[in-house]
């Protein structure tokens, strides 16, 4: 992620942009897919097809590792055409300047605290060996609630995102609210 974080402020985004931007563990696949479905006229189709969902809906701020050849997210943004989607990890004010002048929708994914760290628990469990977590879920919480995930802590990143929720250019989401509605899921994004 630091080999892309000095090229953020030359990233362009365009006026057409949705910005799909959380924490770790909110439900960055779960929005990807719903955005990306109602980008393409609701069709599940859109889903199933090629490339995979990681190439239609990239992840901003994604890097291999120095001194390997790779893609990087933003690179792969670039070759997409509008109106395209990509998802961040980033805080609101963190988001490259071109997000805001050019009035790229953001939507925000929130999803209940309890049930973040949870899910990023497991996560961090599942890959001990390469994030170097050895602690337990009371770790977890100090992890979400100070600066010691790379996105975090989950409550300043959830407030910058708040700060804007009037903003006619910023939706926020919950990950529950989504996971309750079973049509209509179009008007939310609006």
């Amino acid at each position: 992620m630091t080999l892309v974080i000095p090229d953020l402020p030359k990233f362009q985004a365009h006026r057409d942009d949705v910005a799909i931007c959380g924490i770790a563990k909110s439900g960055a696949s779960r929005f990807s897919a719903l955005v990306g479905m109602i980008m393409h006229d609701a069709d599940p189709v859109y889903l199933y097809q090629e490339p995979d969902m990681q190439e239609k809906v990239p992840w901003l701020e994604f890097c291999t590792g120095a001194g390997e050849k790779g893609p990087r997210g933003i690179d792969q943004i670039s070759l997409i055409p509008s109106p395209r989607a990509y998802w961040t990890r980033l805080a609101f004010d963190g988001l490259p300047p071109s997000v805001h002048t050019q009035h790229a929708k953001v939507v925000y994914h929130l999803r209940h605290p309890k049930d973040t760290l949870v899910t990023l628990y497991h996560n961090y469990m599942a890959r001990k060996a390469t994030v170097r977590f050895s602690g337990n879920i009371s770790t977890m919480v100090d992890y979400l609630v100070t600066d010691e995930i790379s996105c975090g802590p989950w409550f300043d990143h959830m407030a910058s995102y708040w700060a804007h929720r009037d903003d006619p250019d910023v939706h926020i989401c919950s990950f529950e609210d989504f996971s309750q509605v079973k049509c209509n899921t179009r008007i939310y994004i609006k």
